[in-house]
């Protein structure tokens, strides 16, 4: 009935109907789940946290690897499915340019409902395959122990906690991930997270401190998890033996607390910053620098060298209005040897869809990863 409804609109031989037409009203029928699911995802976590109390430092995640194997291969089954269906809904909506199309109001309707049905019904189970490969990936998810952090060579990957839920996210199926080289390549079904530790592996293995209250890890880097009252000691001796520190820019005490405490304990050479979100994140990060240095130039009064702030350099200027969509890696601190600080961007705002565009993008974080490796090699050498 619904269908039939909004097909009587192209009962008029004089509407022509188009693939933005028919993405339009897609979306119109998506969004009212994608509405529910915001309205209710607060009580259904709720639920959850009742149901299952979370875990303390100390006890074992809550993984399974048999449902993590289970949900990963259905999430696969079911993208390819998705994918599948949305293509025959193209395939379908080609058919409006049949002029036979136009000449039956049955067959105009009829192809008209078709088309909806396979495009959404196959975006839908498309986006619900990646979730729960997702989910199936964090039940697979690698937990470490103290007693085995330091059996090769590590990246160590620091960051505001709040920070796992953005890195969290998918891209889009439809646009361009910088990080995955391509739209619609197997990359594209990685979490953000994942697809930095994809780039950061040929450095070392990549370790992550994991929150404490979490169930199960968060895929991408491999978890340690380490006590609240006790975390400082460990976190202090992670970073004096890791290869390399990637921080990321953030204003929350923990955050501040571990970059004065790479900045004692390593060369610069061996730090990278990572902004997220929008340039004021970093600026926020930038501004919140000074104090944070200077509470803790108290605990070292009088000791050689004094600890102080490095100089970090001003982003370039981009306009938040021009990010027209969420955005999480968009540009990061470099510190050369024997240089000044260098900031580079390493995602463009916009849409990142046109071959030059994603050509230009991409050549950037390979120019600065390949930087990052060459003087760490340097480094190395001299030691």
């Amino acid at each position: 009935m619904i269908l039939g409804r909004l097909g009587s609109p192209f009962s008029n031989p004089g509407i022509k109907v188009d693939g933005g037409t028919v993405a339009i009203v897609t979306a119109l029928l998506l969004t009212p789940l994608k509405t529910v699911w915001r309205l209710s995802a607060p009580m259904v976590r709720q639920r959850v946290n009742d149901l299952f109390p979370r875990p303390g430092p100390e006890t074992p995640r809550q993984q399974h690897s048999k449902l993590g194997k289970a949900l990963k291969r259905t999430g696969t089954l079911l993208t390819a499915l998705g994918g599948a269906l949305f293509a025959q809904g193209a395939y379908i909506a080609c058919g409006f340019v049949n002029p036979k199309v136009w000449e039956s109001d049955s067959v105009r309707q009829g192809t008209f409902q078709l088309t909806l049905i396979f495009l959404g019904g196959g975006m839908l189970i498309f986006l619900v395959g990646r979730r729960f490969a997702r989910r199936g990936r964090r039940h697979l998810a690698s937990v470490i122990s103290r007693t085995n952090r330091t059996e090769q060579t590590y990246v160590l990957y620091l960051r505001p906690f709040h920070e796992d839920l953005s890195a969290y996210t998918m891209d889009r199926p439809y646009i361009e991930n910088v990080w995955a080289g391509q739209p619609m390549a197997p990359d594209n079904k990685k979490t953000e997270e994942e697809l930095l530790v994809t780039q950061f592996e040929r450095l070392g293995r990549v370790i992550a401190v994991g929150h404490p209250d979490e169930r199960i890890p968060f895929s991408g880097a491999e978890r340690l998890y380490l006590p609240k009252d006790n975390w400082k000691p460990v976190v202090s001796d992670l970073i004096r033996d890791a290869r390399l520190v990637v921080l990321v820019a953030g204003d929350t005490e923990g955050t501040l607390w571990e970059f004065t405490e790479v900045v004692r304990l390593l060369p610069l050479s061996r730090l990278i910053i990572l902004i997220y979100g929008k340039p004021r994140n970093y600026l926020k990060f930038r501004h919140a620098v000074g104090p944070a240095f200077s509470t803790r130039a108290k605990e070292f009064d009088g000791q050689k060298p004094a600890l102080h702030p490095p100089g970090l350099p001003l982003p370039p200027a981009v306009q938040e209005r021009s990010m027209q969509r969420k955005q999480l890696i968009w540009g990061a601190v470099h510190f050369p040897l024997h240089q000044k600080p260098e900031f580079w961007l390493l995602r463009a705002p916009g849409l990142t869809v046109t071959p030059t565009h994603r050509r230009e993008v991409n050549s950037q974080v390979k120019e600065f990863l390949e930087k990052v490796e060459t003087q760490l090699n340097a480094l190395e050498s001299e030691t």
